[in-house]
Parts: structure tokens; sequence; C-alpha cells
């Protein structure tokens, strides 16, 4: 009797949803979609609280262009993680488009094609701050891009 090892037929994709390829657990998911809602309610709602109160306490004075942008990103994200909550659609697609323009403007500031004045949070080293930004952002991307992601948020 010979044995002969068996090849699968069917091709699988390196970065498919099978259970093989998969290091997320599914049942991990909806704890992972609360999760970043919350980063981007704190982060929208840390920011805010920064616009209002640095002004007053004469900390920080920004021109009224940086002024605009922080305040529109900062309630962008309030209502991102308001609707990551609640499983709407628009805010998942709204998180990756954003993901992903942070990323190509970090990288670009990376390069030097880019320099921002004005920033809010001077204690944490501008590398650093690019650097997790990425990262996170990036994370951000490659999940909510996964059609077992998507799924869940067509309900």
């Amino acid at each position: 009797m010979t044995l002969r090892h068996s090849h699968h037929s069917a091709k699988r994709e390196p970065f498919s949803s099978e259970k093989n390829y998969d290091i997320l657990k599914p049942m991990t998911y909806p704890i992972i979609i609360k999760t970043v809602a919350l980063i981007e309610l704190l982060i929208g709602s840390i920011t805010l609280f920064s616009l209002a109160t640095y002004p007053a306490l004469s900390i920080s004075r920004k021109p009224l262009n940086v002024f605009t942008f922080v305040l529109i990103s900062s309630l962008t994200s309030i209502l991102v993680g308001l609707g990551l909550f609640n499983y709407k659609e628009w805010a998942r697609k709204t998180l990756i488009f954003f993901s992903g323009y942070i990323i190509l403007t970090k990288i670009m500031i990376f390069l030097n094609l880019l320099q921002f004045t004005g920033e809010i949070v001077i204690f944490i080293p501008t590398g650093l701050k690019n650097s997790t930004s990425i990262f996170y952002h990036g994370l951000i991307v490659l999940f909510f891009n996964r059609a077992i992601v998507k799924e869940s948020f067509k309900k």
C-alpha cells in the first residue's frame, strides 16, 4: 500500500478569511469594531476639548485655517465613532477613506514633501506620532476592508 500526500485542489488566497490564514477570530470582530469606535470618539472628543480650552488657557493660538481643519477633523472622528458603534456603512467607508488620507499625509511628512504648523499636541515626538498614526490607520484600512467585516455593516 502506498501513502500519497493529497494536495488540496482548492486554491487558497494568502489573505483570505479562511480560518487557517486568519489570525483574528470572527468572534473578536465586534470587540475590535467597538474598540476602534471608542478610539475615534476619544480622539475626536479630546481634540475638540483641546480646541476649546487651549485658547482660553493661552496655551496655543491657531490660525483660522488650522483651527477649522482640526475642528472638522475632530467632529468627523466623533461622528465616525458613533456610526461604528451602530454598524453604519457610511462610518466604515468614511473611516477607511480618512485612514488612507492620513497614511498618505504622514508619508508625505516623512518625505519632507509636506509640513504642518500649529499642531495641538506638542509633547509627543513628531516621528513617533506619525509612525504610530501610519501603523494604526494601516491596520484600520486592512481590517475594515475584510469581506466578513463589510458584511457585518450590511445588516
